[in-house]
């Protein structure tokens, strides 16, 4: 049971200046040469780790605020303590979520060192639309034709279905020991950086892949091999099942290990992997990705991004486990293991806009 939790729309904060906590004063350093280059991500990913440092306390987190140097973290912590009456018409109210979603936005696009659904969404390769909406999908397009001066105009129809682009939520929970929340070493802070990314990032891509593999009329071939001559194939056969147009944007999902594999690979012309690319496939390498590869008209998948949120909680019994049991006697306590946990969740929405825009491989080795 979960009893003390403090909630943030959002991720990551490390402030700079000491503080007291029942721990010590403690110094979450950082070179001030930095201070002013500072990405969206890392400030996201600094609010974060003061969320863990501060234990789910509220006038703690609400105290580090102060001694924050970047504005954008300092409006969003601020901005959930203190609330004032406001003139209609401006947006004052509105400057802690507009900070809130630049940080959000920054740590999301920084999940594509792990993630193939960032890495496709931030290069703006997919068709956005609004969440919740129910969308219409063309399956059958008017054809025109050509006609004689003065004679009649032939006409034809277009066939549509539709498509709800519902939300769907990915969470992951990290533990972290307190030492590493307070810590302040370089390698810290990168190990805490990498795992929160990495484990959001999987949830995130099984999320998005579950979502592809469960497209009505979707089709699936087995793969030939691992190969040059083999990868072509299967992507070339792969191609031909796809509904290609002038705006196609292709993509292949693949587990890191085909990534690189294919990466050695020489055909008559030199490799075949150039610059990220197989012709105008691009490769989007996934740890959520395993045996399976998945290629897609990334043009032919409706989505958007909801919300990036985090919660801390100091007092809960959890199972540090990926692949959980029954039995009380795995549940480890937080508070007793003198541990921080942190929650991520992401909200977004995907649904294939037709069945031919996705189409997958499989029996790669794992």
């Amino acid at each position: 049971m979960v009893t003390q939790v403090q909630r943030l729309s959002g991720v990551g904060f490390l402030p700079v200046n000491q503080f007291g906590s029942g721990h010590g004063d403690v110094t979450f350093g950082r070179s001030e040469s930095c201070t002013q280059s500072d990405s969206a991500s890392n400030e996201f990913l600094r609010m974060a780790k003061a969320l863990a440092a501060s234990g789910g306390k509220a006038h703690e987190l609400q105290q580090l605020a102060h001694d924050i140097p970047s504005p954008r973290v300092h409006a969003v912590i601020e901005g959930r303590h203190y609330k004032a009456a406001i003139s209609v018409g401006t947006l004052t109210s509105d400057s802690a979520i507009a900070a809130y979603q630049q940080l959000s936005t920054g740590f999301f696009g920084s999940l594509s060192e792990f993630s193939a659904y960032s890495k496709i969404y931030s290069a703006n390769d997919f068709y956005k639309v609004p969440l919740r909406t129910v969308i219409s999908v063309l399956s059958t397009a008017p054809t025109a034709e050509y006609t004689a001066e003065l004679s009649a105009k032939p006409m034809s129809s277009a066939s549509f279905g539709t498509a709800t682009l519902d939300v769907v939520k990915c969470a992951t929970m990290i533990a972290i020991t307190r030492e590493l929340a307070f810590s302040s070493a370089p390698g810290a802070n990168q190990q805490f950086s990498a795992e929160l990314r990495r484990a959001a990032s999987i949830a995130v891509d099984q999320k998005f892949l579950a979502l592809m593999a469960a497209t009505p009329g979707i089709t699936t071939a087995a793969t030939t091999g691992i190969t040059a001559s083999a990868i072509l194939l299967d992507l070339t056969a792969a191609l031909n099942r796809l509904t290609i147009g002038a705006d196609s944007r292709l993509w292949f999902i693949c587990s890191p290990k085909v990534a690189k594999t294919v990466s050695l690979l020489q055909g008559t012309g030199g490799y075949i992997l150039q610059n990220n690319k197989i012709g105008a496939i691009s490769i989007a390498p996934s740890d959520a990705a395993t045996t399976t590869g998945t290629l897609l008209d990334s043009k032919g998948i409706a989505t958007e991004l909801d919300i990036v949120a985090v919660d801390s909680v100091t007092q809960a019994s959890v199972q540090l486990d990926s692949d959980p049991t029954s039995g009380a006697y795995q549940l480890v306590s937080l508070w007793a293991s003198d541990m921080v946990g942190l929650r991520c969740e992401v909200a977004f929405g995907a649904v294939a806009t037709r069945s031919t825009s996705v189409t997958t491989i499989t029996g790669y080795a794992a």
